[in-house]
């Protein structure tokens, strides 16, 4: 939002959101954010304060995965660079699933295209676990 202008909730929302987003790629999966507006009633304003508090941070657990065949598996872990221990990045997958699987699920979709089977299904689950301050990241084939 720029000085000036009205205020808008969906902005407010998304920048909330960004910010969450923000931490979460540093490990704060937990990070609150709060806006809290500040009024000026003699100049007609507004102003808001974005307080965060960051909550515990993150690291790597494990990457597991399942329904793959040993040298699928073999690639996965290889391609996989957030190892163990690393401050954990909630974005990572999304971004491995987008850069490193498609290749390998091209060419697994036109073996089974050719097998008349039906197209590979992925499912990512996060396993936060609190007491240790680490997250388990399984990806599953199914089909």
């Amino acid at each position: 939002m720029q000085s000036g202008q009205p205020v808008n909730g969906a902005k407010l929302d998304k920048a909330t959101k960004e910010i969450q987003k923000a931490y979460g790629r540093k490990g704060y999966l937990m990070a609150d954010v709060t806006s809290v507006p500040s009024y000026d009633d003699a100049k007609e304003t507004v102003s808001f304060k974005m307080n965060v508090h960051e909550g515990p941070q993150f690291r790597m657990g494990r990457f597991i995965t399942k329904g793959f065949s040993e040298a699928q598996d073999k690639v996965l872990h290889e391609r996989w660079t957030l190892k163990p221990g690393d401050i954990f990045d909630q974005e990572y997958s999304m971004e491995f699933s987008q850069k490193q699987i498609n290749e390998l699920l091209r060419v697994m979709y036109l073996e089974r295209r050719g097998q008349g089977k039906p197209a590979p299904n992925l499912k990512w689950d996060r396993n936060i676990n609190r007491s240790d301050l680490t997250v388990d990241i399984t990806l599953e084939l199914s089909n």
